[in-house]
């Protein structure tokens, strides 16, 4: 009986230290999840601010004008006016490119990030903290 109590006792301690370590694992692994959950509000925050600050939706629409007159085959009859709307367009382009491009890799991180949490998938979990680090 005496070596049933110690063995049991010894089983409590070993489940004891496993537990322990299993609750600190999850407890690091939330962190983590939170951490990554902080991270992409913040960038979705500093994407918002950066939209403003380069004024997208008047750069965006204006975008969309050139394109249209760019298409009129009249506008090459004035090959200065021509040249002028294809720099801008390219001006445009590149504003509006670059915050577009980073708000579609946000907007699918953000659904990888909730696929994950959802599927408690650790891979791809690290797979958008790799993403957004870049």
């Amino acid at each position: 009986a005496r070596a049933d109590a110690r063995l049991n006792g010894a089983a409590d301690g070993r489940d004891a230290v496993y537990n322990s370590r299993l609750f600190s694992a999850l407890d690091m692994e939330a962190e983590r999840i939170n951490a990554l959950a902080n991270t992409l509000e913040g960038l979705a925050t500093r994407t918002a601010e950066l939209r403003g600050i380069f004024d997208y939706d008047a750069k965006s629409t204006r975008l969309a004008i050139v394109n249209r007159e760019l298409e009129d085959p009249n506008v090459w009859n004035d090959a200065k006016r021509a040249q002028e709307l294809g720099k801008e367009k390219k001006a445009l382009d590149d504003v509006v490119g670059r915050l577009q491009s980073v708000g579609n890799g946000l907007r699918d991180a953000n659904e990888l990030f909730a696929l994950a949490r959802e599927e408690d998938d650790a891979d791809t979990l690290a797979a958008v903290e790799r993403d957004v680090q870049k």
